[in-house]
This record gives structure tokens, C-alpha cells and sequence, in this order.
């Protein structure tokens, strides 16, 4: 089954796609309390049971990090664990000619979407007792990556937002 995390109370941005449902489902397998958060309602109900809650959420809507925090609130009374679970690799094709537009829409769908979700829940993380921020990135942060600039800019800036927190949130794992 894996480590007890009866006390922990979780919430999933992305759980409806395959890392998020994934991540909720080993979660549950360990006891934890679960809020769950995606775009799509019909994937969302299909998550929920006695220990896990949902709520809709678009990380794109700029009220995104308020809404989360309130939904935490009211489904769990707080926050141990926040795992952010979205990206996009598109827009997809050669760096000389990627619609830098849709390369910023897919930072501002990433990183900065974190930054403001993570900020959002600062208050509920500091009153854990063993607060952690889980993200992900791929391939794009380690290395060139043709044809995915959008991809590897926006799992970068994921990578170095991570470390940037681990400096100045020594408490938070």
C-alpha cells in the first residue's frame, strides 16, 4: 500500500488528466483526504468518493488561486500537500517560427498559473505541520528539446519555481 497519510489533506490541480487521476488514486490507496481539480466535471465526478471531494477549476482564470484556497477550505478545513499537475506541450514546431503568443499562453498556463495557486495557499501550507508542494516537469528541463520550445521553457521555469521554494520555504518539503 505504501506510507500512511491518514492525516494528510491533499488537493490535485489537474486531476483529470493521466499524472493527476494517477496521483489522487495513490493517494487514496495511502488514506489521504483529497481534494480533486480539473476542467472536466464528468472526469471529476468519476473521482470522487468517500475520500475524495471535487471541485471544478481552469488554472487559466486569473481568480484560479482564490477559488482553489476556498474550495480547500470548505472541502478539507486545510492543506498539507498541494501537487499541481498541468501543462500542455503545444504549441509544437520549429523556434524560429512558433507563434510566440501561444508560447506565453503556455507559460502563463504553467509556471505562472503555479506561482499564483502555490501563493494562494502560502497561509493553509504554514499552518501544516509538514507542509509539501509537489509540481512536475519532463524531458524539456534537461536538455534541448527541437521543436517543443514551448514545452521546454515552461518546464524550465516549473524546475527552477521548485527550487526557488525549497531555498526560501526550508520547512516545506
Amino acid at each position: 500500500m505504501g506510507e500512511d497519510l491518514s492525516a494528510v489533506r491533499a488537493a490535485v490541480v489537474g486531476a483529470t488528466g493521466g499524472i493527476g487521476a494517477a496521483v489522487v488514486e495513490k493517494l487514496v490507496d495511502c488514506g489521504a483526504s483529497v481534494l480533486a481539480t480539473g476542467r472536466n466535471p464528468e472526469r471529476l465526478a468519476a473521482l470522487e468518493s468517500d475520500r475524495v471531494r471535487a471541485a471544478v477549476l481552469d488554472v487559466g482564470d486569473d481568480d484560479a488561486g482564490a477559488r482553489l484556497a476556498d474550495a480547500v477550505e470548505v472541502a478539507m478545513g486545510g492543506l498539507d500537500a498541494l501537487i499541481i499537475a498541468v501543462g500542455a506541450l503545444g504549441p509544437i514546431g520549429p523556434t524560429r517560427s512558433v507563434n510566440p503568443d501561444l508560447v506565453l499562453e503556455n507559460l502563463r498556463l504553467g509556471p505562472i498559473a503555479a506561482l499564483r495557486l502555490i501563493q494562494a495557499c502560502v497561509p493553509m501550507l504554514d499552518a501544516s505541520p509538514s507542509p509539501s508542494v509537489t509540481l512536475f516537469s519532463g524531458g524539456g528541463a534537461t536538455d534541448a528539446f527541437p521543436r517543443y520550445t514551448a514545452y521546454a521553457l515552461e518546464k524550465t521555469a516549473i524546475v527552477r519555481l521548485v527550487e526557488n521554494l525549497a531555498v526560501e520555504e526550508p520547512r516545506w518539503r
